[in-house]
């Protein structure tokens, strides 16, 4: 005969492995982008970026040739369950300087506060990792979302990604959040 412990302790723990199931990973897409196509040499020149749209926070890390002072810009394009009015997308931006780095968020013709909001530049990585918390993005109030960024080096253009060969800057596909 088996003892009440033994099988509560089975049953507890069957019940605690079928409630707490693991959190679904974030859908994930690679933007890639043409090595060398930077208008100012190798200077933040975009190689790709990877995106995941988890649904705490959207996370990029974005490649670059070299690490260098200056911009770079994220455009993120929701879909939501119910669209908001006014403008359709947000921009995230970060100033790297010599002096330190600051990032904002803009929401066309305001710039609001986004706590959470990280960029963080790894020179020996050659990347730019970027936090942007689902919060900024219309509260969190979106399905999916689709971006497109942009470098800059002493006020110019150094790349966009995607880019075309015509040289046009569409967004990504759609991410899914998860």
């Amino acid at each position: 005969m088996r003892s009440p412990g033994r099988a509560s302790l089975v049953l507890t723990t069957l019940l605690a492995l079928c409630t707490f199931a693991p959190a679904a990973q974030a859908e994930t897409a690679w933007i890639d982008d043409p090595n060398a196509d930077g208008m100012v040499g190798s200077s933040l020149d975009i190689g790709g970026v990877l995106v995941a749209n988890n649904d705490d926070a959207l996370n990029l890390r974005v490649r670059v040739r070299e690490v260098t002072h200056g911009d770079l810009a994220v455009w993120v394009e929701p879909k939501w369950s119910s669209k908001p009015t006014g403008a359709p997308f947000y921009i995230f931006a970060s100033r790297h300087r010599e002096s330190g780095t600051y990032s904002e968020r803009y929401y066309p013709r305001d710039e609001q506060p986004c706590r959470g909001l990280r960029f963080s530049w790894q020179r020996h990585k050659r990347t730019v990792s970027i936090r942007i918390p689902s919060s900024c993005i219309f509260g969190g109030n979106y399905d999916a979302l689709r971006v497109r960024l942009i470098t800059e080096v002493d006020g110019d253009d150094a790349d966009v990604a995607p880019g075309t060969p015509s040289g046009d800057w569409p967004y990504s596909r759609l991410v899914r959040r998860r």
